[in-house]
């Protein structure tokens, strides 16, 4: 298996300057939440990897708080990863929302209002993660929210597009004001992105 790579100050330079919504107080503190996840990553494979071949001799609750706490640190990665790509570059001269993704919003919302209400609702419920996603079993576009990293995805959905609600997410720049957070979020999302990811 392969080892999972923390993130370096050069790896840190290139998301700070490839966003325009958080300061670098508060991108320092996702860096450190980050390198902490894929730490404790590498350990719990290690951990299970190296006992594989004597399961026997690791308690039911051990081998139950790893494979948990796998899937739990690992989706965690991956949501922050799609997070961060789907932030607006600041230098970049022009962000519209494609035309694809308008139809998509109307036909599956209403109007393109009628989804952004939604979705920011939805990152205002939600504790943990709030998503746009496509669900093939229904062929429905849906905003949804994740309580916890590995706690609410529907299994199969396309991720389109991923707001971090947690608290420590937003509380050095905005504080308590979640609601700011939210709506300069909306200012910048990196919508060449988000339709690259249909």
């Amino acid at each position: 298996m392969k080892k999972i790579d923390i993130l370096t100050d050069n790896d840190f330079e290139t998301f700070f300057d490839r966003q325009g919504l958080f300061t670098r107080n508060q991108l320092e503190e996702h860096l450190k939440l980050y390198n902490g996840y894929v730490e404790r990553s590498n350990e719990y494979m290690y951990r299970y990897n190296s006992a594989k071949s004597g399961l026997a001799l690791i308690g039911v609750k051990e081998r139950f708080y790893i494979k948990n706490k796998e899937t739990y640190d690992l989706d965690s990665l991956i949501l922050h990863d799609l997070f961060i790509e789907n932030l607006a570059n600041p230098n970049q001269q022009e962000n519209y929302m494609p035309e694809k993704l308008c139809g998509i919003f109307e036909e599956s919302f209403g109007t393109v209002n009628n989804w952004g209400i939604d979705f920011k609702e939805a990152a205002k419920l939600s504790k943990g993660w709030a998503l746009f996603v496509y669900e093939p079993l229904s062929d429905t576009y849906r905003n949804i929210i994740l309580e916890s990293h590995n706690e609410g995805i529907i299994i199969g959905a396309k991720i389109l597009l991923v707001f971090d609600a947690y608290e420590h997410a937003y509380f050095i720049d905005f504080g308590a004001n979640k609601k700011e957070y939210i709506e300069k979020f909306m200012q910048n999302i990196n919508w060449e992105v988000v339709e690259g990811r249909l």
